[in-house]
């Protein structure tokens, strides 16, 4: 039997078949939490072989495709917090116990690796319906972006390799993922073609480059003969989250991520003048509504419309007419 405390609860630690199953009892009482890990122990050895637990799930998520050194932490977190349990186990209730006593926005990011895990788990055969779980409320909304001080700032701190990847993800907007991926062949002259295999949305984007783009791939020019930013082995640069997320404490700015450059980009050009509708195509965003998020960063785009409503304008309207 093994029993341990977490925040004054028991938890049960359970192997089976090799697997290893933790979950809270959701007793303070040890001896209602024995109870409890010995029904489980029990319940294990009368599984038949072959049942999926929470732990096979996760790993479909990290196996879908590259993931980030954080978000593998969080993955293994999640499996901590909860418990590794039988897939069919997992529910409101059980994500109550294990992720309750979060804030919203922890809450709500564990809740999203465990949302997809479940799906994945679904389409693999493993599981037939999957419970209804719902974000926490109260999560704060906000896009972060980077004062041109803050910028310059974390610029210094990067290692030239990430520099310039990062440069040209704020003179383009362009994800990291589809940076890394870029290749000479998608450059003809000052236009960028990017093709939907490496964007996020699926589909193909073709943008002319700024003079600040510009000048970071002549500044790559000659390092590789087909990828834009080759990693210091040659091929495609690997993951660097924690890299950035290093430099970015040392910049005072602790809370940037490779992708705050893409909302640094679209808000500093908002700010600038650029219409939402030319933003949107710029940056590859598949629905309008998607770019809404920085018009409060351009107050002219409903200052403009503002007078639209007043007596004397209708009275002109109704002369034109």
């Amino acid at each position: 039997m093994a029993l341990y405390q977490r925040g004054g609860v028991w938890w049960a630690d359970v192997y089976h078949e090799g697997s290893r199953i933790r979950r809270t009892t959701g007793e303070t009482d040890r001896r209602k939490a024995k109870a409890v890990h010995d029904a489980l122990a029990a319940d294990c050895h009368r599984r038949p072989r072959g049942r999926h637990t929470l732990k096979d799930a996760l790993d479909l998520w990290e196996q879908e495709r590259e993931r980030s050194s954080r978000a593998l932490s969080l993955s293994k977190l999640l499996l901590e917090y909860h418990g590794d349990c039988d897939l069919a186990d997992v529910s409101a209730e059980s994500v109550r116990q294990g992720l309750g006593q979060m804030v919203a926005g922890s809450h709500n990011r564990y809740l999203a690796i465990l949302k997809r895990s479940l799906k994945l788990a679904q389409r693999s055969g493993w599981l037939k319906d999957i419970p209804e779980l719902h974000n926490k409320p109260g999560a704060r909304q906000r896009t972060e972006w980077m004062s041109r001080e803050e910028w310059e700032r974390l610029k210094v701190e990067l290692s030239p390799y990430h520099r310039a990847m990062a440069e040209f993800g704020l003179a383009t907007g362009l994800r990291l993922g589809t940076i890394r991926l870029l290749e000479w062949k998608y450059v003809t002259g000052t236009t960028l073609s990017v093709p939907g295999e490496i964007m996020k949305a699926g589909k193909p984007l073709t943008v002319p480059l700024s003079k600040a783009a510009q000048a970071v791939l002549d500044g790559q020019k000659g390092q590789h003969s087909s990828i834009v930013f080759p990693g210091q082995r040659g091929g495609v640069m690997g993951d660097f989250t924690r890299t950035f997320e290093r430099a970015a404490k040392r910049a005072e700015v602790p809370w940037a991520t490779f992708h705050t450059l893409r909302h640094t980009w679209a808000s500093w050009h908002v700010m600038n003048g650029t219409p939402l509708e030319v933003l949107q195509k710029l940056g590859g965003w598949a629905t309008y509504g998607m770019v809404l998020r920085y018009a409060h960063l351009a107050p002219s785009y409903v200052a403009s419309w503002v007078e639209n409503s007043t007596v004397s304008n209708q009275h002109k309207s109704d002369v034109s007419a």
